[in-house]
């Protein structure tokens, strides 16, 4: 009778998906989807966790006063649709899931700089030849 109540109970409800950049730093995806009553308390909830750090917007759609069930339904139905990486209620069949222990492991990477590894080696890419070149044109300076 309870969990009836609950589903029943109409509440101010709001469906939200975060836009995340992918951890090899290549790309976007859908990060996490989700239902709230408060976009700033679940905003601050969803601070603490290993993704946060690559969140680059927060797409949100106001449903107005509804049942709590209703609300439940239209989110399985968007975390279905969009197929986001570190959701695990409703998502555990995605096969790009990124499980919790596995993005706390990212997360530590990023922090101590493994993270953009790739960028780091295209900007020695451009670096070191042009270091060569100035080295070079310097060099022929001289001997002129």
């Amino acid at each position: 009778m309870k969990k009836l109540r609950a589903w029943l109970k109409v509440e101010r409800l709001w469906l939200y998906v975060y836009v995340c950049r992918r951890p090899s730093g290549w790309g976007r995806h859908y990060g996490y989807t989700g239902i709230t009553n408060s976009l700033f308390h679940r905003g601050q909830q969803h601070m603490t966790k290993d993704w946060y750090d690559l969140v680059r917007v927060r797409r949100t759609i106001h449903l107005g006063r509804m049942p709590r069930g209703l609300g439940l339904i239209l989110e399985y139905l968007l975390i279905k649709a969009t197929m986001p990486v570190y959701n695990v209620q409703h998502n555990r069949h995605n096969p790009r899931r990124i499980k919790p222990d596995t993005a706390r492991m990212q997360r530590m990477h990023r922090d101590m700089g493994y993270g953009r590894a790739i960028g780091k080696v295209k900007d020695l890419v451009l670096i070191v030849p042009g270091v060569a070149l100035l080295a070079l044109g310097l060099w022929m300076g001289v001997l002129r």
